[in-house]
């Protein structure tokens, strides 16, 4: 058990069971994270972050600063209406 040929991967979820992060160790004290993802108060999806190295297997409790996201907007009934990628500015 932990040795070199493991693989280390941490699921985090928020109080309502949904995964908002995944971490897998690339080497000692560095994790490649999912991303980030925020939900509103209907269980949509409305900010997924890009995949970003952290240094600890800590889950976040909050978005990583100074990283890419798509975020996602949506009608009264919940219907999507809106993706903004995070390459917008340069493809519009």
């Amino acid at each position: 058990m932990g040795g070199d040929l493991d693989i280390e991967s941490i699921n985090c979820v928020d109080g309502r069971g949904r995964s908002v992060q995944r971490k897998d160790r690339i080497e000692a004290g560095r994790y490649q994270a999912s991303g980030f993802t925020v939900y509103n108060s209907r269980g949509k999806k409305v900010r997924v972050y890009q995949p970003y190295i952290a240094t600890s297997s800590s889950c976040a409790d909050a978005p990583p600063a100074n990283v890419l996201f798509a975020s996602y907007r949506y009608d009264g009934t919940g219907r999507l209406i809106e993706t903004l990628e995070p390459d917008a500015e340069l493809y519009g």
